[in-house]
C-alpha cells in the first residue's frame, strides 16, 4: 500500500510538471501593436530618471510645457511597440522575481485615450540574449527587440534643438550694434574689374567691394553653429539681461535664397542672430 501511495504521488508530480512545461513555449506572437499617432501619454521610470509626456496636438513635457519636445524622439520610443513581437512565452508566471519583474528595471506607461499599457522590463537572459518583459496579462515574455536601450535617456536627450537654416545663397547681411552696415550680393558689379568681387557695402562715396572669401568664411561660421548647449529654452526678460541679450552687442540679419521643395522655385528667407557677451566679462 505504501509503495502504491508513493507511486501515485510521483505520477501526480510528473503530470503536474508536464503540465507546467506545456505552459513554457516558443512563440512568434505579436503581443502589442500600437499606432504612434493614437498615443496620448508616454512615461517611464528607469534607474533614477522618471519622465512623463502627454500629447495636446503636440507633445508636451508634464513638468514644464515650455520645454521643446523632440517629437521624432518620442516616435522613436513608441516605434518599439508598433509591432512588439516575442520569441518565448511563460504563461501564468508565478515567481516574477526570477525574471527580474517583481522589481522591474524599467516601467513604461503608454496611454491611448481610455486604453493603457503598462510594460515592465526585467532581467536580460544571457542564454537567449533577450529581455524578459511583462505587459500585465499574467505572462512573461522574452522579446526579440530589447526596448531598454531606447529608454536609457535623460531629459536633455528629449529636447528639440534649434537648427541653423541651410543657406543656398546669402544675398544680404545686415550688421547692427557694434558694427552698422549692410553687405549686398551682386554678381553684376560695375565697381571693380574683378569678377570675384560679389559683395558690396554702400558708403557715402558709393559702393565699395568687400573681401568675398572673408564674407563666405563668416557665413560658414554661422552655418556650422551647434545650438546644443542650452542655457535656457524659455528665456524671460531678466534672463536675457543676465546674458547681455536684452541689448545685444551685435545683431546679424541674413537674407538668403532657398529652393522650395514643392514648386522648385527660389524664395527669400530671413534669419536673425543676436550675439552678446556676459556683462561681467565686458566690464573687464
Amino acid at each position: 500500500l505504501g509503495v502504491l501511495v508513493i507511486s501515485c504521488v510521483l505520477t501526480l508530480g510528473v503530470s503536474k510538471y508536464e503540465e507546467r512545461k506545456e505552459k513554457i513555449k516558443n512563440s512568434d506572437e505579436i503581443i502589442m501593436e500600437l499606432n504612434s499617432e493614437d498615443v496620448t501619454e508616454l512615461s517611464w521610470e528607469y534607474e533614477s530618471e522618471t519622465l512623463a509626456f502627454h500629447k495636446d496636438e503636440n507633445w508636451l513635457y508634464d513638468e514644464d510645457e515650455h520645454f521643446p519636445v523632440n517629437e521624432e524622439k518620442i516616435n522613436q520610443l513608441l516605434k518599439n511597440f508598433q509591432s512588439f513581437g516575442v520569441s518565448f512565452i511563460i504563461e501564468d508566471a508565478e515567481d516574477l522575481s526570477q525574471y527580474g519583474l517583481s522589481d522591474p528595471l524599467c516601467k513604461i506607461h503608454i496611454g491611448l485615450g481610455e486604453e493603457t499599457y503598462e510594460v515592465s522590463l526585467g532581467n536580460y537572459s544571457e542564454m537567449d540574449e533577450e529581455r524578459y518583459v511583462s505587459i500585465g496579462d499574467g505572462n512573461v515574455y522574452l522579446v526579440k527587440d530589447d526596448p531598454l536601450d531606447s529608454f536609457d535617456v535623460e531629459l536633455s536627450d528629449m529636447i528639440q534643438h534649434d537648427e541653423i537654416p541651410e543657406f543656398d545663397l546669402v544675398t544680404e547681411i545686415q550688421f547692427a550694434g557694434s558694427e552698422n552696415y549692410k553687405a549686398v550680393y551682386n554678381e553684376e558689379n560695375e565697381v571693380t574689374y574683378s569678377t570675384k568681387d560679389v559683395y558690396f557695402v554702400k558708403e557715402d562715396s558709393g559702393e565699395l567691394p568687400l573681401d568675398t572669401e572673408n564674407i563666405e568664411n563668416y557665413v560658414d561660421v554661422i552655418r556650422e553653429l551647434k545650438l546644443t548647449n542650452y542655457v535656457s529654452y524659455n528665456a524671460a526678460d531678466e534672463e536675457l539681461k543676465t546674458y547681455g541679450l536684452d541689448n545685444p552687442d551685435l545683431t546679424v540679419t541674413l537674407q538668403y535664397r532657398v529652393q522650395d521643395e514643392e514648386s522648385e522655385e527660389e524664395k527669400e528667407e530671413t534669419a536673425v542672430f543676436h550675439i552678446s557677451r556676459d556683462p561681467a566679462e565686458k566690464e573687464k
